[in-house]
């Protein structure tokens, strides 16, 4: 990736010799006080028709205002584009995502301006849309002539559906078609997190949305398995010593945080393993989790384990399941249901590139599109055989039609289990064995 000390972006159109004034929109993007401070590096991206990269580029350190001049593609006042820009800290962790979707009027130079608000630091919202004064919003604009004002964004309408926007051009064309989602990053050094390796067994890490908690399972104190939290204030903080969540029967394991936090998956051994479910009222000190409920939607009478429903707005849930298949080994399942409550639809398989005839596992689905998972090559043992896959499809309703091992995090001689990756693909907690010990590693792009 290409890093620049400012962010100073020109156009390849020249309209000499033209009386007519060019089509184009201006993107101005600034930061309120707390969020120029801790930001270390911006980074925008504009997508093109087929949701490809028309532009990826970084200024480090930012320099506030940076202004995008985007043109239509033959001066085409009908087409749209989609920019997004995303601050990041020293630690190069998000801290916070602006989105704009919107269209041209032909002749005209307009403008939107876009700002890091403090108060939506840590606010990573959904696809369509933006945060404003501390709330996450719809992210189509109107461009207009004033480049001081704060643009106001409007409701999405048919065209800015997040599918199939029309070309928008910047200063370079488009790369070809297909590459990585990720941009073709690979992760940094894994490194150990001290504070919550405590020997034994330290496994199967889960956070939501904002990286404030993380959850995962330890054997410390013995008697088996529990669940246990660390919390930070900010994401730039480094993990503290964890506690025991309370209120879970002794044995629960393999948890699964929702994004907002508010509903916690995990799976109960027993004959057979199964799925079970707690909820809370809010993220507030003292808020109690409920009493666990079985989610007999995704049970059967196989194991059925290490259920996640992953981020913002998904109606959709991964787990590792026996039921028989035609695979072998443990298979990956995804469930999905109509609204965001209720039963879960029956599991389906996650297909032939992702299953195979060995242990496919504790699968995470960082985004719609995009699922990690371990796979251990001969079977449940201490011999360095697992290693972490990323698989991804089209779009939600698509096969997964890629599966790739993730070289730079898969370790001869040792074992990696449990990832769990944030929604932008930048930051990943895994699980690492050496000899009888699991320890939890984290990593960044």
């Amino acid at each position: 990736m290409t890093r620049h000390a400012a962010l100073a972006l020109a156009t390849l159109l020249a309209l000499a010799g033209c009386t007519e004034d060019p089509t184009e929109v201006v993107v101005h993007i600034d930061a309120e006080m707390n969020a120029r401070g801790m930001g270390a590096r911006l980074h925008v991206l504009v997508l093109d028709s087929d949701r490809n990269e028309a532009l990826s580029k970084d200024a480090e350190p930012p320099a506030f205002p940076a202004h995008v001049p985007l043109f239509p593609r033959g001066d085409d006042a009908s087409r749209s584009y989609e920019l997004v820009a995303e601050l990041f800290d020293a630690s190069d962790h998000v801290i916070g995502r602006q989105r704009a979707i919107g269209s041209y009027v032909a002749h005209e130079s307009l403008s939107i301006r876009l700002v890091f608000d403090d108060a939506c630091r840590d606010m990573l919202c959904g696809d369509l849309e933006t945060c404003i004064a501390g709330a996450c919003t719809d992210a189509c604009f109107d461009p207009t002539p004033d480049a001081t004002a704060r643009s106001v964004p409007h409701a999405c309408g048919a065209n800015e559906d997040g599918g199939t926007l029309p070309d928008a051009r910047t200063d370079a064309p488009p790369p070809p078609d297909g590459g990585a989602s990720d941009g073709g990053l690979v992760f940094g050094p894994a490194e150990p997190i001290a504070a919550l390796n405590a020997g034994g067994v330290d496994a199967n890490p889960t956070l939501p949305s904002d990286l404030l908690e993380l959850y995962f399972n330890s054997s410390r104190g013995g008697g088996g398995d529990h669940i246990w939290v660390s919390r930070r204030m900010l994401v730039t903080d480094p993990w503290p010593s964890p506690t025991q969540v309370a209120g879970l029967p002794d044995g629960a394991t393999e948890p699964g945080i929702t994004a907002d936090g508010l509903t916690l998956y995990f799976t109960m051994p027993g004959t057979v393993s199964t799925v079970w479910a707690t909820t809370r009222a809010s993220r507030d000190a003292g808020a109690s989790w409920s009493a666990p409920t079985e989610e007999t939607s995704l049970n059967d009478t196989t194991d059925n384990t290490g259920a996640a429903q992953p981020f913002d707005g998904a109606h959709g849930i991964t787990v590792n399941s026996w039921r028989p298949v035609t695979h072998g080994l443990a298979d990956i399942w995804i469930a999905t249901r109509a609204g965001s409550t209720g039963a879960w639809d029956a599991p389906m398989n996650a297909g032939d590139l992702v299953n195979t005839g060995l242990i496919d596992m504790d699968p995470h689905l960082a985004n719609d599109t995009t699922l990690f998972f371990a796979r251990r090559m001969s079977g449940m043992t201490a011999s360095g055989t697992g290693d972490l896959f990323v698989a991804t499809r089209p779009t939600a309703a698509a096969p997964f039609d890629s599966v790739l091992r993730i070289d730079e995090l898969s370790v001869a001689g040792q074992s990696e289990a449990g990832p769990w990756v944030s929604a932008d693909l930048r930051y990943i907690v895994f699980a690492r064995q050496t000899g009888t010990d699991w320890d939890l590693y984290e990593a960044s792009r």
